[in-house]
This record gives structure tokens, C-alpha cells and sequence, in this order.
């Protein structure tokens, strides 16, 4: 058995939104120290805590950098709950010797019908339409405009991972053509695209499913827009780092691409009045939150928590961390 102290103590991580099975379970493996809990220290109680915390538990948008992680030179674990971690250093980690896991998968499902939930109220209006409706001007006699049809429109995923693939079988059923832009080619009959650049000219709806890291930062530009074009969708349910929203914001406004639905974004929340008066579909970062994912992403955070404590091994540690 490998203690990760005496008495474990785990730190919910400030910007962690854990369910209540969650965190009743984790007061059942150590003591945990919730972020209401640590904010409502003083800043002596803080430091002092800070030299103790073995476990610190995370969600996929939670931004641990090497300044914060310095802070807990006791830390052995970050457990987050959730498939992202583009926002924890897994460089610092690894050289301090911190194990990082996530939940990566389980969400998946989710998170593509999500992605087809934002297509069908972005090209067929779904939202406008309900409002339409509420507002009375249906029984006024007012004609609701014509939207654009989804089914054969060719699709390009970027990404095709375990959420790209996901996607690319819902839009098989729209009849939808399948082009993507991968790191390496996969063993499937969609089209592969090189270059994300190409991938833009071919399709009609882009939907960003990559991961995201240095590398790809802003991967969406100016550039990768006007090749999308003026009747060409854009749908990001991966992360808002890819997206150059500058870019994005002009090409809206100036018509380059016909629309945008998106439920991350670099700077959340999301300031709306930036997108108003264009044709967009915006969610609050909600595309994997099903009380059906939370519940199974709950149980793989405490299942590498559990392996961790035993072991000094995750069950799914993340891409570059100890293993």
C-alpha cells in the first residue's frame, strides 16, 4: 500500500465543479478540503495546508500551471475529472514526479450529439424558431424565414479521436459525405485530408474535435476560414485555444463563413456581446454534461485515486505524464 501521506489530503482544485457523489466519496478516502473551504482560509491556514496537499482533483478547464503547482511541494496526484488537460503543465508534472489521469471517453457519446444538436439549431435555427414562437409572431400571422437543410451537406471533423469518430457516425445518418484531417490517416473509407487547410475548401460544416496543445493554438484563422467560405459552417466542441477568435469575430461579421456554433471558448465565459448580430449558436461549455457522464467520469476519478493509492499507479494517466 502507498500512503500518499498519513492522512491524504485532497484539494478540490478552485475552478472544479464536482458533484456532490463526488465529493462525498473523496471525504471517504482522506480529508478533503473543498474550494469554498480553502477560499474561507486565512492565508497562513492556506500556506500551511498548501505544504500538506497530496491529491489535488481537477475538471477538464481547470488551469494548473507550474506557478500554482509550486505552491504544494507535497503533491503526488492530479486526478481530473474530465477528458481535457490542455490546461494543467504535464511538463512540471512529470519532472516533479506528479501523476496526472483523466477520464478520457466516457463523455464522448455526449459530447457528439451535442456537436449535432449545435449543427441542426445552427443551419435549421432550432433556437430562433422556439422564439419565434414565444414571441407571438407566429400567431401573428408572421412567416418564420427558410433555414438550410443538414442532411448531404459534406461534413469535415478535425480530430478523428474517440469524439471525431462519434460525430462521423451520427453524420452517416444524415447522409452527410465524411472528410477529415487527422495527425496520422485512419483505418476507416472517409476521405483524408492532409492539411486543415484542404479539409476547409472540401466541406460544408468544420467541426473541431482535436485536442488541444501548443502546436495547434489558433489552428483557425483568418486564413483557414476563407477557405471554409461564405456558405461553410464552423462547430468547435473541442477547445477555444484553436480558434484565433479575432479572426473568428471578423469573418462573421464580414460574411466570410455563413455561421458559427460553439461551446468553448479561449476567454469563459464567453462575452455574448461579442457575437451578437451574427449567426451564431453559443453554449456554455456544456457538451459533455449528462448526469450520465458525470456519474461514470465521478467513478473513474475515484477508481484512479483508489489505483494510485495502492499501486502509485493511475488506471488512465494522461498523454506525457508518469505512467
Amino acid at each position: 500500500m502507498i500512503n500518499l501521506l498519513e492522512q491524504p489530503i485532497i484539494l478540490q482544485a478552485a475552478d472544479a465543479v464536482l458533484t456532490s457523489y463526488l465529493q462525498s466519496e473523496l471525504q471517504k478516502r482522506g480529508r478533503f478540503i473543498s474550494a469554498d473551504q480553502y477560499r474561507a482560509l486565512k492565508l497562513g491556514e492556506q500556506q500551511s495546508l498548501q505544504q500538506q496537499v497530496s491529491c489535488i482533483v481537477a475538471i477538464g478547464r481547470s488551469r494548473l500551471d507550474a506557478a500554482y503547482l509550486e505552491q504544494f511541494p507535497q503533491l503526488k496526484l492530479i486526478a481530473v475529472c474530465g477528458a481535457g488537460f490542455d490546461q494543467i503543465d504535464v511538463a512540471y508534472c512529470l519532472k516533479h514526479n506528479i501523476a496526472v489521469s483523466n477520464t478520457p471517453y466516457i463523455s464522448s457519446d455526449d459530447v457528439a450529439d451535442f456537436a449535432f444538436m449545435l449543427i441542426l439549431n445552427l443551419l435549421r435555427r432550432g433556437y430562433s424558431a422556439q422564439e419565434f414562437v414565444q414571441s407571438g409572431k407566429w400567431s401573428e400571422g408572421q412567416v418564420f424565414p427558410l433555414t438550410v437543410r443538414v442532411s448531404s451537406k459534406k461534413i469535415g471533423i478535425a480530430g478523428l479521436g474517440h469524439i471525431g469518430s462519434a460525430v462521423a457516425q451520427r453524420a452517416l445518418g444524415f447522409n452527410m459525405p465524411v472528410g477529415y484531417f487527422s495527425r496520422t490517416r485512419k483505418s476507416v473509407s472517409f476521405q483524408y485530408y492532409s492539411n486543415l487547410h484542404e479539409l476547409a475548401q472540401w466541406c460544408d460544416i468544420l467541426v473541431l474535435c482535436m485536442s488541444a496543445n501548443s502546436e495547434n493554438r489558433h489552428i483557425v484563422d483568418a486564413e483557414i476560414l476563407q477557405a471554409l467560405g461564405a456558405k461553410g459552417y464552423l462547430i468547435n466542441i473541442a477547445r477555444g485555444s484553436l480558434i484565433n477568435e479575432q479572426d473568428l469575430l471578423r469573418s462573421l461579421k464580414q460574411g466570410t463563413i455563413a455561421g458559427f456554433a460553439g461551446d468553448v471558448f479561449e476567454h469563459e465565459p464567453a462575452p455574448y456581446e461579442c457575437f451578437e448580430g451574427t449567426n451564431s449558436v453559443l453554449t456554455p461549455h456544456v457538451a459533455s454534461a449528462t448526469a450520465e457522464a458525470r456519474l461514470n467520469m465521478s467513478d473513474l476519478t475515484l477508481q484512479n485515486i483508489d489505483a494510485f493509492i495502492s499501486s502509485g499507479k493511475v488506471l488512465t494517466p494522461v498523454r506525457g505524464s508518469n505512467e
